[in-house]
């Protein structure tokens, strides 16, 4: 099929395959309850490009001026979803009504958001505060998380917040420290948690909560590359490479065992989208993951291999072109 199909006939694809998933990975159960599957990203559905939230293949636009999704969660029957709106502001939204994290209209300032987490009726989103003034002519970036659309600022960061997990009224937010070089850390309640991060630069890019635990990953930088790692209540855990490196994209935790989306970097080729569970790596080819969720024992990702995906179990259950995925989130009907 030609590279040009039109984002409505993608979509339908999406929908169709969908229903008709590649079991070469993923025999069905037929005691396994049915799921309902929420993907946040971006595509034109005829108006320009929109934030879409896709259910169960059936896309709807997220409002009126969402732009780019980057982070999806369902509670009590309410989709929550995060990411940027026009005018070069984050935002979330609530059943498609917004709450801006800085002012559309002036251009002396702006914010993004790259994930969130709803907890006890609070919407948190983390990502970023830019603002222009007369002592920062250039603009200034604070790293920054929101709850419910109310700024805090996180000292010492660097440039952003990458994820953010919730739970108790605690509020946990990953990224780096600049130390002189990036440290990767996590803040819980605004206080810095540093990470061992090896002999360069390194990050926390996504967070987890499993009771008294808390679990992060990302990468350090060893032997002259990135090493895709995870962290549990601080002590690092290395995942097996193919010896050029890589990165943990986003981490869950289920029934004690631990599972890392990411990335694994090859000598001469393309990135491989991964996961591990406790370690032991699973590959779906050549691509990138954005997302990671779990459902009893199955296991899903959203990403992008050329064209966007959904990969349940280790195997590909739908793609389709002009499409972004970019978070992911899946709950029993």
């Amino acid at each position: 099929m030609s590279q040009s199909i039109r984002p409505a006939l993608a979509l339908t694809l999406l929908a169709l395959t969908l229903a008709c998933a590649d079991r070469g990975h993923d025999l069905p159960d037929p005691n396994a309850a049915p799921v309902d599957i929420y993907m946040a990203g971006d595509a034109d559905l005829g108006q320009g490009l929109k934030g879409v939230v896709w259910k169960n293949g059936v896309a709807a636009t997220v409002g009126t001026t969402s732009y780019i999704l980057t982070g999806v969660q369902v509670a009590g029957g309410v989709v929550y979803t995060c990411g940027y709106a026009t005018g070069s502001s984050g935002a979330y939204w609530k059943d498609g009504v917004p709450t801006y994290l800085s002012d559309p209209a002036d251009p002396l300032q702006s914010s993004g958001a790259n994930a969130l987490a709803v907890s006890g009726g609070d919407v948190y989103v983390a990502g970023y505060a830019w603002k222009s003034g007369p002592d920062s002519p250039y603009g200034l970036t604070v790293p920054t998380y929101w709850k419910n659309g109310v700024p805090v600022t996180i000292g010492g960061g660097s440039r952003e917040l990458t994820c953010v997990a919730a739970s108790g009224g605690d509020v946990y937010v990953g990224g780096s420290i600049n130390a002189g070089v990036l440290v990767a850390a996590y803040w819980k309640n605004g206080i810095p948690n540093l990470l061992p991060s090896g002999s360069g630069a390194a990050a926390v890019l996504g967070l987890t909560l499993a009771g008294a635990d808390v679990y992060a990953t990302g990468y350090v930088y060893a032997g002259g590359h990135t090493v895709p790692v995870y962290w549990k209540n601080g002590v690092a855990v290395t995942l097996p490479d193919l010896g050029y490196g890589g990165q943990g994209i986003a981490i869950r935790v289920s029934g004690g065992d631990v599972y890392v989306a990411g990335a694994q970097y090859q000598n001469n080729g393309p990135a491989l989208a991964v996961y591990w569970k406790n370690g032991a790596v699973t590959s779906v080819g050549p691509g990138t993951v954005t997302g990671l969720a779990l459902q009893g024992s199955d296991v899903y990702m959203c990403g992008s291999n050329g064209n966007a995906m959904l990969w349940k179990n280790g195997g590909a259950t739908a793609l389709t072109r002009n499409v972004t995925f970019n978070a992911i989130w899946v709950q029993a009907q």
